[in-house]
């Protein structure tokens, strides 16, 4: 029977196994993380290397909410020969979901609202409580955090990272490797690198 690796072990991996724990005809997951060294995590084993990976173990799911940290990991399982696994949570609304297009590799959470025309890349994760509204396009490895908003035709680039309770304002672009801080209210574009915090969003620094 096939078994999924989830790599990372922390507060994040708690709604993950929660989601495991609703699936009675899955498997027990394997945690992986060679930061620390234990042997189990709430029940389920940990092993702290992949040189002898269970050849039981066919797919992976990325517990870290760091874009920079998922783009790695997943390149690391994919080396593997290891294969991306959507968690999609049963109780989001998507209430278009014949005009949402999705990609491998992502992580969508409870209670989150997609509407039409919204487009999901390769490795993107989803919070709790996120809206995506029409025609919104998340680029790859796109984190949004917990109750953040965003509106209507908007573009997120690869590898950014949306704050807790932020909203972005409609028609707006958002560049690659960008940072808008928690609680932050974006009303106009953000260049590629930067780092956006308050209300209205002001530039901060270089996302370096």
């Amino acid at each position: 029977m096939n078994r999924t690796l989830i790599v990372g072990i922390g507060g994040f991996c708690r709604q993950i196994e929660y989601h495991y724990s609703q699936w009675e005809d899955e498997p027990s997951p394997i945690f992986f993380d060679n930061t620390v060294n234990i042997k189990e995590y709430n029940g389920y084993e940990v092993i702290n290397t992949l040189d002898y990976l269970s050849k039981d173990i066919t797919h992976f799911v990325i517990a870290d909410s760091n874009p920079q940290h998922r783009k790695r990991l997943t390149q690391m399982c994919l080396s593997l020969g290891l294969l991306e696994r959507n968690i999609i949570t049963v109780d989001i609304n998507i209430p278009y979901s014949s005009f949402t297009k999705m990609s491998k590799n992502c992580i969508i959470l409870r209670y989150s609202l997609i509407e039409p025309n919204v487009s999901i890349g390769y490795g993107c994760l989803l919070n709790t409580r996120v809206s995506l509204h029409h025609d919104v396009k998340l680029g790859e490895y796109v984190t949004i955090s917990p109750n953040a908003t965003i509106l209507g035709n908007v573009e997120v680039g690869n590898n950014s990272f949306i704050g807790a309770g932020s909203i972005i304002r409609e028609k707006t672009k958002i560049g690659n490797n960008c940072i808008v801080g928690m609680g932050s209210v974006v009303l106009k574009d953000i260049t590629d690198d930067e780092v956006w915090v308050g209300n209205p969003a002001r530039y901060l620094r270089k996302n370096s």
